[in-house]
């Protein structure tokens, strides 16, 4: 999940670097304080995808993961 310390670095240095990598084919970024999801994927050249509800597919793992489930037990402000 995002940290004020690490978002810089998790949404630029490992972005780039992780692009490089023919494995990756997607990269998502979780946000620690708020419900949002950023999704990065080769298919889409890498252009950022965001969600706040709903479901997010991962076609890496040909499955679909709710936003509910990513932030069960979290006390959000």
């Amino acid at each position: 999940m995002l940290s004020e310390s690490t978002e810089r670095i998790d949404r630029c240095e490992k972005l780039l670097a992780y692009q490089t990598l023919p494995s990756v084919q997607e990269y998502m970024l979780v946000a620690q304080d708020v419900r949002h999801v950023e999704i990065y994927r080769r298919a889409n050249n890498w252009q950022a995808e965001y969600t706040d509800s709903g479901e997010i597919r991962l076609d890496c793992l040909d499955a679909s993961v709710t936003l509910d489930a990513i932030y069960t037990d979290l006390e959000l402000a």
